[in-house]
């Protein structure tokens, strides 16, 4: 991923791979995240922050409502 990164110019997405994600995260190589809140509650589900060694830091650089309720949140990593 990281050569990849390197050697492609444009935006590379990951879409619905929480794990992949989860992966990713303390390599420091996501540097935007969007995230869909939708409102619908079904009890269990997929974490996407779960424990890591290395706690990750974002700020929040946009958000939307939409009409049915959909949230979009985009967030920055913290630089260190």
């Amino acid at each position: 991923v990281r050569r990849l990164k390197q050697d492609f110019e444009g935006t590379i997405g990951i879409i619905g791979s929480a794990k992949l994600v989860q992966s990713l995260m303390p390599t420091d190589l996501i540097d935007e995240y969007h995230l869909q809140v939708y409102p619908l509650v079904l009890g269990q589900g997929k974490r996407l922050f779960d424990d890591h060694d290395k706690k990750i830091g974002l700020r929040l650089v946009h958000s939307q409502v939409y009409s049915s309720g959909v949230i979009l949140l985009m967030y920055h990593p913290n630089s260190t």
